[in-house]
């Protein structure tokens, strides 16, 4: 299988919150990939969270839209790559 993704994904295991509804709502997950394009979001109930948020991580904010999702993960793409 060929590999699509431009940025090279590297596994960690860092605290994250999900931000959205204008700063009015939070929802806290976990980073279990990472990349400059994107990331894996893992969490209770991913199912709530909208298509595009923020997600605030050491000290970082990005823009996020969901590419995929199951019940308690979320592949997310930046809306600029974390290097840039």
């Amino acid at each position: 299988m060929d590999e699509r993704r431009k940025f090279i994904r590297r596994r960690v295991l860092k605290a994250g919150t999900i931000v959205f509804n204008h700063g009015r709502s939070t929802a806290s997950c976990t980073l279990r990939n990472l990349s400059d394009g994107g990331a894996l979001l893992r969490m209770a109930n991913a199912v709530t969270v909208p298509q595009d948020f923020v997600l605030a991580f050491e000290g970082k904010a990005v823009v996020c839209h969901a590419v995929r999702r199951t019940l308690s993960e979320i592949g997310v793409a930046f809306q600029q790559p974390l290097s840039a």
